[in-house]
């Protein structure tokens, strides 16, 4: 289909009579096709004032395009489908007055169509709706809504003294499924009571078909506010009452916004044994819950909840996002209150915020699931909040797991994992940092069975973060320090410094240490042989005094001559030994043999020194020799 520069734009305002058959009596009739055929609107700007379209059985199509736009045609089982594949603007797509598609076919056996809406925006207010519905064991068939902009949902109209919000419902009253929805939009907004659902609902509840699935992709933002006080809560429901199971409801965006009472929720009901679906949310900045709402003259929190109400098992609730924010009497739960079992609840975030009577909760009333883990960066209550799960009768407590960094429970705000009859639930908790207010608790008890368990753990430390690396390789010190003081090359020294040392590594650990006090007087004073000679006769008291009465040899740093390494020893004629420091007459390289004890034993006819036993120090026979 080929547009020109300014398409035209195409209002429907088609209320035909009421159908003679007695199942359709009252339901608004409009623009038809036979089943099997496609009934399709596309233009300009499309709008349903009031007007109905109503092929039972057929398909319809939507859409709404802009100026020199090709819009495609591929065939399908149930007429063809339009191809936007070359198409670059799109203008808008309004329901307004109540307007009504129904692609329902009351034909037991023919189920019905398909519904597909495109345009930049997609408005749906005032009463509209938009269903598919099949009473038999054939399938309906899905709604899906394609905006470039927005999608938005909201208004009630006035019908014979009734209220009916705004809505898109797919419903099964037999044995097929019903039909699936999904919005893929920037914006969805559902607002004043409107809803998106699809329910398996039948006056016979051993039906076997099943709820339909409803998916909404939003790259910006989800929001439901409100309700209508009358007829409901502004909604996304996934519902069944029968034994078909209930669909899965899934949500993936940048934000999502649930406020003043409106709800989020997968549910089973009644005596059949249908399983209730499962609620994954997956919102990329934030998911938000605020505050209540009235409904039928009761307060009703805002919520996004998995539940069941009847013998069917409620499913599991699911949410992952990096700001999680639930106040003001806002919650989030997994409920099973009859005889069919809670689902678990799961959070993965950055971090989440309960303040003033915001709650994560799980109640059960049978069997020992409705657990809740969370696994979040940082968790703040503050104000009368709680994460809890309750059990009643004999069911058994679900279990709290939490692992987080941060866990503040603040102003009376508590973790409890309670029970009646049976057993409570376990609490378990990792964190590094746990804060409580002494009016906040943690507990898990049973009023007349087993009580629960409390566990909180810090992560494990590292024992070697704080270790240094050592060098793989070991030095060898010996080919750092010269063996001698070359004294040929009157180069090297031997200083004494006194007292002194190499300073501490800061890197290294800390050790023990020895310290080495140094008693001898170095003032200037002459030292002489005959002065080591004088004072020999002074050992027995250099032992015998404290050391402040023995008088050290004093070496002279002016006078006296310089300190020479000893390099080897010999024996005198008398016997004695002598330490030298001689000059070898030798030519060649710097360095000589020093003298070796081998030297004594090569000359046998000089018998070594005997050694007397004497009370006095053999310090006259040590002699200094440069």
């Amino acid at each position: 289909l080929q547009f020109g520069a300014d398409p035209g734009a195409i209002v429907n305002r088609s209320i035909a009579n009421p159908s003679p058959n007695p199942l359709l009596a009252g339901r608004p009739m409009g623009l038809q096709v036979e089943s099997g055929r496609t009934l399709a609107l596309v233009g300009g700007e499309v709008g349903l004032e009031g007007g109905n379209i109503t092929p039972e059985g057929g398909r319809v199509e939507l859409g709404s395009v802009g100026g020199n736009s090709l819009v495609g045609l591929n065939p399908t089982n149930d007429g063809f489908a339009l191809d936007y594949a070359g198409v670059e603007n799109f203008q808008d797509v309004r329901f307004s007055l109540g307007a009504t598609v129904d692609v329902t076919d009351f034909d037991p056996l023919a189920g019905s169509g398909d519904v597909r809406v495109q345009g930049r925006q997609i408005i749906v207010s005032g009463g509209s709706q938009i269903a598919s519905f099949t009473t038999g064991p054939v399938s309906s068939g899905s709604i899906e809504l394609r905006a470039r902009e927005s999608v938005e949902i909201f208004g009630t109209a006035n019908i014979q003294g009734f209220i009916f919000p705004s809505n898109l419902i797919t419903n099964t009253f037999g044995d097929g499924d019903a039909g699936d929805i999904s919005i893929t939009t920037k914006r969805l907004s559902v607002r004043g009571g409107a809803a998106i659902f699809t329910n398996s609902l039948s006056p016979m509840q051993d039906v076997q078909g099943r709820a339909g699935n409803l998916r909404i992709m939003a790259s910006e933002l989800v929001e439901l506010r409100g309700t209508e006080p009358s007829f409901g809560q502004s909604r996304l429901s996934v519902e069944t009452l029968t034994n078909g199971a209930g669909g899965d409801l899934q949500i993936t965006t940048r934000r999502l916004v649930i406020e003043d009472g409106a709800e989020v929720t997968a549910a089973t009901s009644l005596s059949a044994p249908g399983r209730g679906g499962t609620v994954e949310i997956v919102a990329s900045e934030s998911v938000e819950l605020r505050g209540t709402g009235i409904f039928q003259g009761e307060v009703v929190p805002s919520s996004l909840t998995a539940s069941s109400s009847g013998a069917g098992d409620a499913g599991n609730l699911t949410v992952t996002t990096n700001t999680l924010t639930v106040s003001d009497g806002a919650e989030i739960g997994v409920s099973g209150t009859s005889t069919g079992a809670a689902g678990n609840l799961e959070i993965q975030a950055s971090r989440a915020s309960l303040d003033n009577n915001g709650r994560l909760r799980s109640e059960t009333a049978a069997g020992d699931r409705g657990s809740i883990e969370l696994n979040v960066g940082d968790i703040f209550l503050r104000r009368n909040s709680s994460i809890s799960t309750e059990a009643t009768g004999t069911a058994s407590g679900g279990n709290i797991t939490i692992d987080t960094t941060t866990l503040a429970a603040l102003e009376n705000s508590d973790i409890t994992a309670n029970a009646i009859l049976g057993s409570g639930g376990n609490i378990f908790i990792r964190t590094r940092g746990l804060f409580l207010s002494p009016e906040s608790e943690i507990t898990a008890s049973s009023q007349f069975g087993v009580s629960g368990t409390v566990e909180i753990v810090n992560p494990e430390t590292d024992p070697a973060s704080g270790l240094l690396k050592l060098p793989e390789n070991v030095e060898d010190l010996t080919a750092q320090i010269g063996a001698i003081c070359a004294a040929t090359k009157e180069e090297s020294s031997f200083i004494v410094t006194g007292r002194g040392g190499i300073p501490e590594d800061p890197t290294s650990t800390l050790r023990g240490r020895v310290i080495w006090r140094d008693l001898q007087d170095f003032s200037e004073e002459d030292v002489s042989p005959e002065t080591l000679q004088s004072s020999s006769g002074q050992g027995r008291s250099l032992l015998a005094s404290s050391p402040q009465e023995a008088i050290a040899p004093q070496l002279a740093r002016s006078s006296a001559p310089q300190l020479i390494e000893a390099t080897g020893w010999r024996q005198a004629a008398d016997g004695s030994i002598e330490l030298v420091a001689s000059r070898p007459e030798l030519s060649g390289g710097p360095m000589h043999r020093s003298a070796q004890c081998s030297d004594l034993l090569d000359r046998p006819s000089n018998p070594p020194p005997q050694v007397q036993r004497s009370d006095r120090l053999p310090t006259e026979q040590l002699t200094y020799k440069q």
